[in-house]
């Protein structure tokens, strides 16, 4: 897993999270953001088959060329 694909986990974790509080009427401009990246994660891994759909979203997306292909950056300590 690459690091934009688990990027992509996190930001479908948050957002059924943040459903999960809206169905529960939670005011989210009254929530942390903190809380909401610690619940994010618990949510990430109570349910693994989000990193795996995250993982080939993001392929259809560089495929499709919604996303580029991140670059490779030099190591410019040896420059």
């Amino acid at each position: 897993m690459t690091p934009d694909e688990m990027t992509l986990a996190r930001y479908y974790a948050k957002q059924a999270v943040k459903a999960q509080w809206r169905r529960q009427g939670v005011k989210l401009h009254h929530v942390e953001a903190s809380e909401l990246n610690q619940a994010a994660n618990v949510y990430l891994a109570d349910h693994p088959e989000l990193i795996a759909f995250a993982s080939e979203r993001y392929r259809s997306f560089v495929e499709s060329g919604r996303l580029q292909r991140p670059r490779t950056r030099r190591n410019q300590a040896n420059d």
